[in-house]
């Protein structure tokens, strides 16, 4: 939840007099082998949508206000880095940019992760789109993940499933 209350702050650092939010409807009951568990409309118009298979869970937030400029985004990935260490109790924060060595899509502004040093074991991923139009965060929580790697594929994958 305190995720969730940090990125709200973040938009609050948005230019509240922007036009509103042309995000596509991504609401899905299924995505590959995870349910839908939650769908909301938060009381800033923005959208966040959770699904969950096991001790997996994927959640989607898309800005009612799209960020517009390098400099926003950078705040909202330093937010969502900040969330990650605090979660995973771990400060080490890898970060990947999109660049021609490791596209992942054409709106990914940075993809951050982290492995956590508490018990059990879980692995925190999120990626930070955006465009004109949209910004989305799509965060992958993975508990007593087989492999950090398989997890980070994993997540990759299912972001791209969910963009495209």
């Amino acid at each position: 939840m305190k995720f969730l209350y940090c990125t709200l702050l973040a938009i609050l650092l948005f230019n509240s007099g922007q036009a509103s939010a042309k995000c596509p409807n991504r609401i899905t009951n299924n995505l590959h082998e995870f349910k839908l568990l939650s769908a909301k409309l938060l009381p800033d118009r923005s959208v966040q949508v959770i699904w969950k298979n096991n001790q997996k869970v994927i959640s989607l937030l898309q800005f009612y206000f799209p960020s517009n400029s390098s400099s926003q985004l950078k705040i909202l990935a330093n937010s969502v880095s900040k969330q990650l260490a605090e979660v995973a109790q771990n400060q080490k924060i890898k970060t990947i940019n999109n660049d021609a060595n490791f596209k992942i899509h054409e709106r990914l502004f940075r993809l951050v992760f982290t492995s956590s040093l508490k018990i059990p074991h879980s692995i925190e991923i999120a990626g930070i789109f955006s465009d004109s139009n949209c910004t989305e965060i799509i965060r992958y929580t993975d508990i007593n993940p087989s492999s950090d790697t398989e997890s980070l594929n994993l997540a990759i994958n299912l972001m791209k499933l969910i963009l495209n």
